[in-house]
């Protein structure tokens, strides 16, 4: 509704809870230009390149403490990630 009133006037971007590749396709369908996808890239750096190579099963889609090594999450970072409730799914 927000890019059908400003047009292309002013830049819109959708933020909020889109998880999987359809999710991210079903907000574009809508007319929005620009989706927000930070949880998923510091879940998945790749995630972009994945969806795109066609291996959506290949995206990280939890964490583990053994993953913060890997994506090079600071403890700072890490803690202050994981005291968010339910932002990053933790196993």
């Amino acid at each position: 509704m927000i890019h059908e009133r400003v047009g292309d006037h002013v830049p819109v971007m959708g933020v909020g809870m889109l998880r999987a590749p359809e999710e991210v396709m079903k907000a574009f369908e809508t007319g929005v230009p620009l989706i927000a996808l930070g949880r998923e890239l510091i879940m998945e750096p790749q995630w972009v390149q994945k969806v795109q190579a066609g291996e959506e099963n290949k995206i990280r889609t939890t964490l583990s403490k053994k993953d913060q090594k890997e994506l090079a999450i600071s403890d700072k970072m890490w803690k202050y990630y994981t005291g968010i409730p339910d932002w990053l799914p933790i196993v």
